[in-house]
């Protein structure tokens, strides 16, 4: 990242940003999640739509993490309808399954479980097994916490 930062590669720089704030949001290190994110949104290009989805679903983590699940939602969908226009079936997942996150978060679990059966069903046709079964599991631990929320 620094290195192609120096090398003034925004293109890139955008896209890996936006990487780097999922990965550092799953540390629990929102605020610089969060910065990461806008700089992604500030450096990517209006037609990059996979960075455009990737900062989106960056801050959509965040945000629901802070209790702003409305605003989290708003890009979360966003990021969704963004995949939606293109082929990227993994891209497609990742989106949903980031939606289904934000759902949970704000305690809508059928909302979240329809959401990871679309992740699920993109992986599935891309043939990405790994973040399929990844998928899978999520949603059977959001089932069963559906069902220990009615008994």
């Amino acid at each position: 990242f620094e290195m192609l930062d120096s090398m003034g590669r925004t293109v890139h720089v955008s896209t890996i940003a936006a990487h780097l704030g999922e990965a550092v949001s799953l540390q629990g290190r929102f605020d610089e999640a969060e910065r990461l994110s806008e700089l992604s949104e500030e450096l990517g290009a209006s037609d990059d739509t996979f960075t455009q989805m990737l900062w989106r679903q960056a801050r959509a983590i965040v945000l629901a993490r802070r209790g702003e699940v409305e605003e989290a939602k708003r890009l979360a969908l966003e990021a969704v309808a963004i995949g939606e226009e293109t082929d990227m079936l993994d891209q497609q997942g990742d989106a949903y399954t980031d939606l289904g996150e934000v759902h949970v978060l704000d305690g809508k679990l059928v909302e979240a479980a329809a959401a990871l059966e679309q992740a699920v069903a993109r992986y599935e046709r891309k043939g990405n097994i790994v973040s399929m079964q990844r998928a899978q599991s999520r949603l059977a631990e959001i089932r069963a916490g559906a069902r220990a929320s009615r008994s």
